[in-house]
């Protein structure tokens, strides 16, 4: 018997889901992809359950939604969400320096952590001391603290110093802790603010770091004259972490608009004599905004 030959339609392939479902799959606080616990707000806009408790209860006194405004449980999971994280695959973030791994979304944090390529970073006093520390960055500002007694201030939004102009013909590092505690029942964010004098270019260069390179803050670093409140340099940027930035003394290798350079000339128009010991000082605030 002889049958007549039907040509069946191929079937359709699936789509790949594209950026803007990637995109979806973003946290509006952290700015990173969710890392479950996943909870959302009444109307359903969703985020990581690390990052609601980390919002200061000074800006948002209920928890309340960046977009809608609704308030936010950290009792009501996406479940939804969470079980997307485990069908979607991306390269680790370390892929740039060798690893080969594809990872789920949901596993992604716990591995990148662990990482056998994730960068390590040398102390910021190797030259200085010949300090031979080396390690992960999230340990670093516990090494400068113990280590090296480099000042450590905790604080809200709003970090205040008063600080001596260098002289011209000396170089100068000054590194600082920044523990950025937004609520009393969680754990503060660490920065350091790091700050070099180039005696050849004379120049004063200021940046904030990050540590940790899933955290990316927007702050805004003020230098003014405490006698003058409307003379002000004032520059917004967002905190770097050891891949966007090197070592600041190697700052004109580096991309300029992510640190605040100031002439020394400059520097001097923001100096105030301090009756009390007869030196001049100018004030460095930082805002995390």
């Amino acid at each position: 018997m002889i049958t007549e030959s039907i040509d069946l339609p191929l079937p359709e392939k699936r789509p790949r889901p594209s950026n803007d479902f990637y995109e979806s799959m973003i946290c509006l606080i952290c700015s990173d992809f969710f890392k479950p616990p996943i909870v959302q707000c009444s109307k359903g806009h969703s985020y990581c359950q690390s990052c609601v408790q980390r919002m200061s209860e000074s800006q948002s006194p209920c928890k309340s939604c960046a977009v809608c405004r609704s308030p936010i449980s950290s009792e009501v999971r996406n479940y939804s969400l969470e079980q997307l994280l485990d069908k979607f695959t991306i390269q680790c973030n370390w892929s740039s320096r060798g690893c080969t791994k594809q990872v789920t979304l949901s596993e992604r944090f716990e591995h990148e952590k662990t990482c056998e390529y994730r960068p390590q970073v040398f102390c910021y006093y190797k030259e200085l001391q010949k300090c031979l520390w080396r390690g992960d960055p999230g340990l670093i500002a516990d090494h400068l603290t113990n280590c090296h007694e480099v000042q450590e201030l905790t604080r809200g939004s709003l970090f205040r110093y008063l600080w001596n102009p260098p002289s011209e013909s000396i170089w100068r590092y000054r590194f600082r802790i920044l523990k950025q505690a937004v609520s009393l029942d969680s754990e503060p964010f660490t920065f350091i603010l790091e700050h070099y004098y180039s005696s050849e270019e004379k120049i004063l260069c200021f940046l904030v770091r990050s540590p940790n390179p899933d955290v990316r803050k927007k702050y805004r670093l003020s230098i003014l004259n405490r006698n003058n409140d409307n003379n002000r340099i004032t520059f917004e940027s967002f905190t770097v972490s050891y891949e966007e930035v090197g070592h600041i003394k190697d700052f004109l290798k580096e991309d300029l608009s992510k640190m605040l350079l100031i002439p020394f000339k400059q520097i001097q128009n923001f100096c105030f004599l301090c009756e009390e010991d007869r030196a001049l000082y100018f004030s460095l605030h930082i805002h995390f905004i």
